[in-house]
């Protein structure tokens, strides 16, 4: 589905738990996508204030306004990033809403001309949308928008089979780092499957 998705240009909404490197998806998206030669911008929603968010996101790296803590703006085709989009504001997210739908789309003409889209747009939360526009905390028209093409990861304690290739590529990162050769027993190896890890990858790793 993610290298479906990566083909076009609507935006795409990452749903997971903690821990499970949603940003790891999004990221492959970009890169196999006719954005991949382009920056990739992440920016965690939920680390500032409001304003602070609406500034930074919109002012500073959607159009571009210098501003006079930072003139090194970019202003070109990239991949957005927004980690747990969730936490916006109601007013962040209608200029979301806006910035999506004034953002050109590319249309193929009968000619065969097409409209390159200055930015592609990747969200992720882990929480549950439908239930925060029950709630009033989330637009249901932005919702709408960026939930056609939705991705769902599951937690590691429902693809098992994931784990072992997991903890082979961090232990031979941690074999790089320290010259050591470290080999599991069987019997780690079953403790490690059998583990549900509430924590993840995250947890994994740790």
């Amino acid at each position: 589905q993610a290298r479906h998705f990566a083909s076009f240009q609507f935006p795409v909404l990452i749903m997971g738990d903690s821990g499970t490197e949603k940003q790891y998806l999004a990221e492959c998206i970009h890169n196999a996508s006719s954005f991949k030669n382009q920056p990739f911008f992440r920016f965690n929603c939920n680390g500032y204030e409001p304003k602070v968010t609406e500034r930074i996101l919109f002012d500073r790296l959607i159009n571009g306004t210098e501003t006079s803590d930072d003139h090194s703006v970019y202003n070109g085709p990239c991949t957005l990033y927004l980690r747990e989009v969730s936490s916006l504001s109601l007013q962040a997210q209608f200029q979301l809403l806006q910035l999506i739908q004034d953002n050109a789309t590319t249309v193929g003409s009968p000619g065969g001309n097409t409209c390159q889209n200055r930015f592609r747009v990747i969200m992720s939360t882990k929480y549950s949308l439908p239930e925060l526009i029950r709630q009033g905390k989330f637009r249901r028209d932005l919702y709408y928008l960026i939930s056609i093409a939705t991705l769902q990861i599951p937690p590691l304690s429902q693809r098992r089979e994931d784990i072992m290739g997991w903890v082979d590529y961090q232990m031979q990162s941690l074999s790089e780092t320290y010259g050591r050769y470290i080999k599991f027993t069987k019997d780690a190896q079953k403790y490690l499957t059998d583990y549900n890890w509430p924590g993840n990858i995250i947890e994994l790793r740790a």
